[in-house]
């Protein structure tokens, strides 16, 4: 089978040569690459761009209008997560502790995790380039970097915990920006609200739920919702390196190898596992989860009963998350009684 090209001349097997990304005769493309000051974001991540329109396109979003000599971010983006997921992949199967596959497939779903790539972009800056039009957006980023920086609110990057307070992705919770509290703070812009409780009288019904003041009593994380955006730049940065430097994995593997070691060295050293298959490990003949409930705010709440041991809810904005969430309370519970 012969495959063409839209010219109707004959593709053969290999890759194409890199085209430039953009027009380096137009005097204007000059100026306006010379308009964006991207020096100490090099010094940040290590690494120096021959083609610094890469880097432009990497931090364009779809809706800033301004950029006019290359695309937004979503093709280095996709780009970016294929050339991370199999650096990551490589390190992790060439690993000395030789993992068995089901461990390789849960460091791969760790790792490759947005709430990571996102919490990593802001430890490196990418946020203060980031270009859209879109207020929300930037509000929404806000606030999580200013939930970050609160010491007193969040596990830094150095001393993370990552071990019971972690994020859902893909039904992992590997990191999250969790704040244990014995009330609802209602200035906070979450997204997700993890509740745990013994007592089937703190959520009883959704009126209650929220406007009972006795479910204050209960136990209650807060996650802060991690924007999107952020670990999409994170990839986009890396498809832009993968480009840049002539295609070479080695050269994004290096940059950001140095960036997600404090995650690597976490997960390699205890292989994460998600709540619902740790906690049907631990209990595989008593674990029941009941159908999920719509709260009046349109949050989703999930009950799971362990036979024996108590009952144990978690809210979230949708299905996955709850149950998630449920999960995790249980667990937590558990460890308790034992």
């Amino acid at each position: 089978m012969y495959c063409f090209s839209e010219d109707g001349t004959e593709m053969t097997g290999e890759l194409p040569p890199l085209p430039s990304p953009v027009d380096y005769c137009n005097p204007s493309v000059l100026s306006t690459i010379q308009s964006y000051d991207f020096d100490r974001f090099e010094q940040l991540i290590g690494y120096r761009f021959h083609q610094r329109a890469y880097l432009i396109q990497a931090f364009t979003h779809a809706s800033y209008s301004y950029n006019t000599i290359t695309d937004c971010y979503q093709r280095l983006e996709f780009l970016g997560d294929a050339v991370l997921d199999y650096v990551i992949t490589r390190y992790l199967y060439e690993h000395p502790k030789r993992h068995s596959p089901g461990e390789l497939t849960d460091l791969r779903s760790a790792l490759v995790n947005n709430n990571i790539f996102a919490y990593i972009a802001v430890k490196y800056d990418y946020h203060k380039y980031f270009r859209c039009h879109s207020n929300e957006l930037f509000l929404l980023i806000d606030k999580f970097v200013q939930t970050q920086k609160d010491k007193s609110t969040w596990c830094g990057f150095d001393e993370c915990n990552l071990g019971d307070d972690d994020d859902e992705n893909d039904e992992f919770f590997y990191y999250d920006f969790l704040t244990s509290s014995a009330s609802n703070n209602k200035d906070t812009y979450s997204n997700t609200i993890t509740s745990c409780t013994i007592d089937d009288e703190h959520l009883s019904n959704s009126h209650d739920e929220q406007n009972d003041e006795s479910t204050t009593e209960a136990d209650e994380w807060e996650e802060t919702e991690v924007p999107k955006c952020l670990g999409d730049i994170f990839e986009s940065v890396a498809g832009a390196i993968f480009l840049d430097s002539n295609k070479s994995f080695n050269t994004v593997w290096k940059i950001y190898y140095r960036m997600l070691k404090p995650f690597i060295e976490k997960f390699t050293t205890k292989v994460p596992k998600s709540p619902i298959r740790e906690l049907l490990e631990l209990e595989p003949e008593t674990v029941k989860f009941e159908k999920p409930e719509r709260l009046l705010d349109g949050r989703i709440r999930v009950t799971v009963e362990i036979i024996g041991k108590g009952r144990f809810k978690g809210v979230g904005r949708n299905y996955r998350i709850a149950k998630n969430a449920a999960a995790k309370c249980a667990l937590k519970n558990l460890r308790r009684l034992d």
